[in-house]
């Protein structure tokens, strides 16, 4: 519904309806943390092996997306005012590959079977998926097969390869994890604020309040960092050079609150900028590194390990980046664009807000 409210208010050619068409797509993109809590619901059906290859996308978007926007300018103080201030809100995009959107997987588990003689065998299976839907996939599930073939008891004479042997054959097929968002680009929204300077230092804080749904759980995300001016011990410059860091966090817990992933980003990098007039023009190069430690209860039926901790880490697939942009500052407004070339993936954001 919202994505068709948006659509609607955005054909409209009047002059009036864009304010509204910018607004409702911020919210359509701030909305996003749904997806995100979708996860611990949907992971807990599968073992590590596939839940790894399904959430890598995810962690390099995420990681690409939220280290992306940092800044839109090298200049740190020395405005009219005694102080800085940025209030906004930034929105990333990380373009998201094809190769990102399927997994293959063939793995093992075990599997309960009821042979022909009344009893039960717990026997390791071997499924497989071609193709299968990863987070950013086809929003169908995916289907997994499993053949076995296996003499489970020799029957009454005690003799293998004989008419009476008790086999077990069968093939397996069922319904495994959809993706939970199909599109060509990974979209995520943040608040940010900027305020300083204290000795050329100025702090960056980033928030999403504590948000809950009672079918899937919670999600909580903070960053805080600094700039600094680096500029200001090199006198007589033609331009602004400012270094940046920052440390951003990201919780997921599931319905009971227990933590399912938790996202840690670490990020830091030096940057350039001039100004004419109303517009500032900026670039500069960043090295990063997002880690993701993923912690939840393997609840799947069909499998005798239902109820097994599953425990990993990944690291997102960016770890530096080049980044251009410009500022046009009109009045106490602020908006910026920006563009960002990771070693893995392309990055668009922009920010609009207020800047004192």
């Amino acid at each position: 519904m919202t994505t068709h409210l948006l659509l609607t208010l955005c054909r409209s050619p009047h002059l009036s309806r864009i304010a509204s068409c910018v607004v409702l797509g911020i919210i359509f993109l701030a909305s996003r943390p749904a997806f995100a809590q979708q996860i611990p619901d949907v992971i807990a059906d599968v073992g590590a092996e596939y839940a790894k290859l399904y959430l890598q996308p995810f962690v390099n978007a995420f990681g690409a997306d939220i280290n992306a926007g940092l800044i839109h300018t090298a200049k740190v103080g020395g405005g009219a005012l005694p102080f800085d201030l940025f209030l906004g809100i930034k929105v990333m995009g990380a373009l998201i590959p094809d190769t990102d959107r399927t997994l293959d997987i063939a793995y093992e588990t075990s599997y309960t079977f009821h042979a022909p003689d009344g009893n039960r065998y717990n026997l390791p299976v071997t499924f497989r998926i071609n193709d299968g839907p990863t987070v950013f996939g086809d929003t169908s599930p995916g289907i997994v097969t499993g053949n076995i073939r296996q003499t489970v008891h020799p029957g009454a004479d005690g003799l293998d390869n004989t008419p009476d042997d008790i086999v077990i054959d069968s093939t397996l097929s069922f319904n495994v994890l959809p993706g939970l968002y199909d599109g060509s680009i990974a979209p995520l929204a943040i608040p940010q604020l900027g305020i300083g300077s204290l000795a050329g230092t100025d702090l960056i804080a980033r928030y999403l309040p504590r948000v809950r749904h009672e079918n899937y759980g919670g999600l909580e995300f903070v960053g805080i960092g600094l700039r600094h001016s680096v500029d200001r011990y090199i006198p007589g410059l033609p331009f602004r050079i400012a270094a940046h860091f920052m440390m951003q966090r990201l919780s997921i817990t599931n319905t009971d609150s227990e933590e399912i992933l938790k996202t840690s980003s670490l990020a830091a990098g030096l940057a350039l900028s001039k100004t004419f007039v109303f517009l500032t023009l900026y670039a500069g190069i960043q090295t990063e590194e997002t880690t993701v430690n993923v912690d939840y209860t393997f609840r799947e039926e069909l499998s005798a390990a239902e109820g097994e901790n599953i425990s990993f880490e990944l690291t997102g697939d960016t770890t530096l980046r080049g980044m251009a942009g410009a500022s046009l500052k009109l009045g106490p407004f602020l908006v910026n664009v920006e563009a960002s070339q990771g070693n893995r993936r392309t990055v668009l954001a922009a920010g609009v807000g207020l800047a004192l």
